[in-house]
């Protein structure tokens, strides 16, 4: 059996809603992630919510409106998407262990930051450069619409950046900095052009091949508490605001020197 498994926080304005609308919501985002698994095939979706199994099996509610309709969109994707039935089952809070452990265990300090969009838009104007994809992104913190994802997303046009060519392409990317020379390579392996977010560390092994694919000088963005946001949880700061500078370059394989 081939498993696949995703995860992830709420928006500050998902938050708001009820619980049942939430479980169908993660329910939804689901079917999104896998569907194209899933075409042709009967559904089963085991929920630990007993309101949300009842609504998806009776295809609506009449106990609140905005369930009815959320309801109703899930079934009307299934039938734009070849699913021909979808079944909802109780399983127990207690039984629900690999959900349960995404939700409990997933840590957004370590992956969802994102840079200041202000900030980002700015230096985007001063490299005269519009970026088409995100490369590590999630529907959280994506900085564009067309994105590509670590794992399974509801909202991810691609899955794992460097699993796709990135040739023909205006990229940007914040990638995690244990990523950084690993990203520097792709760029000259695809040949693209590509804007990069990475921490001033000039001693940094991968730091002279930055500099030579450069297209222009680097927009430097200093220590700043509004440097980096999460986007599930905007009041938390980064715990290294008061020490990290960022760089944003505009890269070229076709400036690497000789």
């Amino acid at each position: 059996m081939n498993k696949k498994s995703t995860g992830g926080m709420w928006l500050p304005t998902e938050s708001e809603h009820q619980i049942n609308y939430l479980e169908l919501l993660a329910a939804f985002f689901a079917l999104r992630c896998f569907h194209s698994s899933l075409s042709g095939k009967h559904l089963k979706i085991m929920i630990d919510n007993t309101s949300a199994v009842f609504q998806i099996n009776n295809m609506g509610t009449c106990h609140s409106e905005e369930c009815n309709s959320f309801v109703v969109h899930i079934w009307e994707f299934c039938i734009s998407h070849n699913i021909p039935w979808l079944t909802a089952a109780h399983i127990p809070g207690s039984s629900n262990v690999i959900a349960d452990g995404e939700s409990r265990h997933f840590h957004s300090q370590d992956t969802e930051w994102m840079l200041n969009s202000e900030l980002l838009t700015g230096a985007l104007r001063t490299f005269n450069f519009q970026p088409e994809t995100d490369l590590f992104a999630s529907r959280l913190n994506k900085q564009l619409p067309v994105f590509c994802s670590f794992r399974a997303d509801p909202e991810a046009s691609f899955i794992n950046a460097f699993t796709i060519s990135w040739a023909n392409k205006k990229l940007y990317c914040f990638p995690p900095f244990s990523c950084i020379l690993q990203v520097l390579q792709k760029i000259i392996q695809d040949q693209t052009t590509c804007v990069v977010v990475v921490p001033d560390w000039p001693t940094q092994a991968w730091y002279p091949l930055l500099t030579s694919l450069r297209i222009l000088p680097p927009v430097k963005l200093y220590p700043s508490k509004n440097l980096l946001r999460l986007p599930a949880t905007p009041e938390t700061v980064h715990p290294l605001h008061k020490n990290i500078s960022l760089l944003i370059y505009l890269l070229s394989s076709n400036n690497l020197q000789d």
